[in-house]
């Protein structure tokens, strides 16, 4: 249920079957462009809510978000192209480019990619709203550019919902709400973590 919007809302999800090898890695946190009536400061504030929800995840690695990664341009600003350059062919083809994908791997630290985004897009005329809005979160490893874990929301806005602040206010919901799906989605099984713990025990043993 999401509080505080009245649209058409229809959610997906796609996981690998075995989540437990790609938790606990170092992740670099990407924001995808900026969409049509939503203020700067708000979309930053949206990627700042992404960076806390997933800080937070407890099986998710340490996350580097915007700040660090500033840190980081500040001493190479070339890994800032490639990363805009990389953004970019994730984000509309869906592919993650080798060379650049190991150059981020060195430059930041990190194994995998957590990718936000938010996009707007005209309806086609069987729909009641003139709008449709896609989000969607992807957990991306850099060195296969194999998809870990992905949830998506599709949402058609209300006609008093594509306009000012009410707009704004259901772009938060949805994002909170695709945090929530997101979370609840990646998880372990205990039998997973059973094995594992009884695996560790064996080679202690021996």
């Amino acid at each position: 249920m999401i509080l505080g919007v009245s649209g058409c809302t229809i959610y997906s999800e796609s996981s690998l079957p075995d989540l437990h090898p790609h938790t606990g890695k170092a992740i670099l946190l990407l924001q995808g462009v900026q969409p049509s009536g939503i203020r700067y400061e708000l979309w930053n504030d949206l990627g700042l809510e992404v960076e806390k929800e997933a800080s937070s995840h407890p099986w998710l690695g340490d996350i580097r978000g915007i700040e660090l990664q500033r840190t980081t341009w500040r001493k190479n600003q070339q890994l800032r192209l490639d990363q805009e350059q990389f953004k970019t062919s994730l984000a509309l083809a869906g592919i993650t480019e080798k060379t650049l994908a190991a150059k981020l791997s060195v430059g930041h630290g990190v194994e995998q990619v957590l990718l936000y985004q938010f996009i707007t897009y005209p309806c086609t005329e069987e729909c009641t709203s003139p709008e449709t809005w896609l989000m969607r979160m992807q957990l991306i490893d850099l060195n296969s550019g194999l998809q870990i874990h992905r949830v998506r929301l599709n949402y058609k806005p209300d006609d008093d919902e594509l306009e000012g602040a009410p707009r704004e206010e259901t772009a938060l919901s949805l994002t909170r709400d695709l945090l929530e799906k997101f979370k609840e989605s990646f998880v372990v099984p205990w039998h997973r973590l059973r094995y594992e713990n009884l695996k560790s025990l064996h080679s202690e043993s021996i």
